[in-house]
């Protein structure tokens, strides 16, 4: 069970979001390989949400949850997906 208000999420990324499909064009489908070859240039997937990017995680307002399963399912394009560095503020710690 989950709480998710679907109104206020934002999608980061998809892996379909790298996958050419039916309807896209070729700039489309230029741009989707580049970002597939600029991950696996870095041998990775990055997003940041500090308080000065797009998508800022707000302690105790915001929470960013990540499906980073590394495996693939069975017949997947991608047998084997690529971690995730994610750049984020976090508060510090009181030492009590």
């Amino acid at each position: 069970m989950a709480d998710v208000d679907d109104y206020h999420s934002v999608l980061v990324q998809h892996l379909d979001g790298l996958r050419r499909s039916g309807q896209d064009d070729e700039k489309v489908v230029e741009e989707k390989a580049e970002m597939a070859r600029a991950a696996y240039n870095e041998r990775c997937y990055r997003t940041s949400h500090c308080s000065d990017d797009d998508h800022p995680i707000v302690f105790g307002r915001k929470t960013l949850f990540i499906n980073a399963a590394m495996k693939g399912s069975k017949g997947d394009e991608y047998p084997m997906h690529l971690p995730w560095i994610v750049d984020a503020e976090l508060p510090v710690a009181n030492a009590d």
